[in-house]
């Protein structure tokens, strides 16, 4: 009866602690990738999707509080963005990330994305000449980054 007893032991204890292989490139557990657009913002689908272009490493992305506005020819729209990054202090970076597009294009799936460098508080009401001068614009990783206005703050 003993010996029966540390073999059926053994071998509970062998295949609870057996380690679990998980295929490349899935997620493990709860870790399902999340990506989140605030429900009120009408273009959600389309905004998230640029945001997966310029942050592909990212497995989850929120862009909560926003605010719009638009000139003659373009529509803007302001999120406080997080995004997951590894290595760091924190597990999400948050920041003011200003989406533009035109008004002829029928969704933000091309827009252009601008790190705003500062907080920003308030909508936006600032052309895309002044996004390019006084913001970083954010590029996919297979996109070539083009020179931008240094923001005077010593950072290219």
């Amino acid at each position: 009866m003993r010996p029966l007893l540390l073999a059926l032991i053994v071998s509970c204890a062998s295949t609870g602690c057996a380690k679990k292989e998980t295929p490349p490139g899935t997620a493990v557990g709860n870790e399902e990738p999340a990506f989140a657009v605030n429900p009120r913002f009408a273009g959600g689908e389309s905004v998230i999707l640029t945001a997966r272009k310029v942050f592909p490493e990212s497995g989850q992305i929120s862009l909560s509080d926003f605010w719009t506005s638009a000139d003659s020819t373009h529509e803007f729209v302001v999120f406080f963005a997080g995004r997951e990054i590894k290595g760091g202090f924190e597990s999400m970076y948050w920041r003011y990330l200003a989406f533009a597009k035109k008004k002829t294009d029928r969704d933000w799936s091309s827009a252009r994305v601008f790190d705003l460098l500062d907080d920003h508080p308030k909508p936006l009401g600032r052309t895309l000449e002044w996004l390019e001068k006084n913001a970083k614009e954010l590029k996919a990783p297979n996109q070539s980054l083009e020179a931008t206005a240094p923001s005077g703050r010593g950072s290219p």
